[in-house]
């Protein structure tokens, strides 16, 4: 075996940055089974290519490896290295899962037990840390972490895990309202991939496309926003990364609608409450979801859950309010001031997909509509 393990821990961050993911594999493989069970840095090495390539159950089962191997090697310096660095991997997986709270419970204690440590690891825990935080409801705490994130992930080499840092980054600055900070994200992420050839095609640079985007949207350049999301989008896909994948969705939905396409906007509404739902823990995306369902009134159909095509009218709406009130279909006409409520109930009834008032009251409660 001579120094194979060694090569490998030596440059197994230089070979995924370049994307040889399945021939780091094979030179793991190609190791004696008792060479790499018995190593946790090797585990740990496994675990997380084996994360990249979407094979999430087989990481798992060699992350417990890695928490039963042996110690030792620049890798892992002791015991609170090897619980820190076992918990990154460890949010990792919950990072593909899609699942809020499991990366927080995973992260927190980890970040606590050990304050510093190799770049690397430190820096998956804060990334995947602040995207918990921000799918929780927390921007500005997240966009600390993911600040500091970065500045971890800088001092790694690690391109890939840099290039997704500030991606979000991005997006966090973005959704707080802090577009010059976000756009010098973006100018760092542009500069990287100036440096470094082979990574515009990872999953990972989804959310600078995504931020960009948003930016863009913000600037009213909303044909160039939409060009940068379905860039975004697009990589996301490919990672099988739930939480990239529903936001990019969502604000490209936003964008859609702006540009006046309401069937391109209810398809990714659709898909993005799909995507929210295959989340262990989504955190606020289902909440942001519908939150642009309302803004372009896009009704979801009461079978299929997902945005119906026709959207209520602002007289329907009118009439919707006072639906949930005790007043009878002829005072509401008189509070309106109109003879036509009974046209724009039916017609509201068959929007939500109900039958009787009680039944619109409450699908339109359940939508956000009231």
């Amino acid at each position: 075996m001579g120094d194979a393990p060694e090569l490998i821990l030596r440059y197994w961050i230089e070979a995924r940055d370049l994307a040889r993911l399945e021939t780091l594999l094979a030179w793991l493989d190609g190791l004696p089974p008792e060479a790499v069970t018995g190593d946790a840095r090797l585990c740990l090495v496994k675990a997380t290519t084996l994360q990249e390539v979407g094979r999430i159950a087989e990481a798992d089962r060699w992350l417990e490896a890695a928490a039963r191997g042996a110690t030792g090697g620049s890798l892992l310096a002791g015991p609170a290295s090897v619980a820190s660095r076992v918990a990154a991997s460890r949010a990792i997986n919950q990072y593909f899962l899609g699942d809020v709270s499991g990366i927080a419970e995973t992260a927190r204690p980890a970040l606590e037990l050990e304050e510093a440590g190799s770049d690397y690891w430190r820096s998956a825990l804060l990334t995947k840390f602040g995207v918990s935080v921000f799918l929780g409801g927390e921007g500005r705490i997240a966009a600390a972490l993911l600040d500091e994130a970065v500045t971890s992930t800088e001092g790694s080499g690690h391109s890939l895990a840099l290039i997704h840092a500030l991606g979000w980054c991005a997006v966090v600055h973005a959704e707080i309202g802090e577009a010059d900070r976000a756009d010098r994200m973006l100018n760092d992420t542009e500069a990287l991939l100036r440096s470094e050839t082979g990574l515009t095609e990872y999953f990972g640079m989804s959310m600078a496309h995504v931020a960009r985007g948003k930016l863009l949207e913000g600037q009213g350049r909303l044909r160039e926003a939409d060009e940068a999301l379905a860039r975004g989008t697009e990589l996301a896909r490919r990672g099988d990364a739930k939480f990239d994948l529903c936001y990019g969705l969502l604000t490209h939905a936003r964008v859609k609608g702006g540009l006046g396409d309401r069937r391109a906007a209810t398809d990714m509404l659709r898909e993005a409450r799909q995507t929210a739902e295959a989340c262990a823990d989504p955190g606020v995306l289902p909440e942001l979801v519908a939150k642009v369902e309302r803004r372009l009134r896009l009704v979801p159909s009461r079978a299929t859950r997902t945005p119906y095509e026709e959207d209520l009218s602002e007289r329907e709406l009118d009439v919707l309010r006072l639906l949930a009130t005790d007043l009878t279909q002829r005072e509401i006409g008189e509070a309106l001031s109109f003879n036509t409520v009974k046209t724009h109930v039916k017609s509201i009834f068959h929007k939500l997909d109900v039958a009787t008032r009680p039944d619109a009251v409450s699908r339109a409660r359940e939508l956000r509509l009231l």
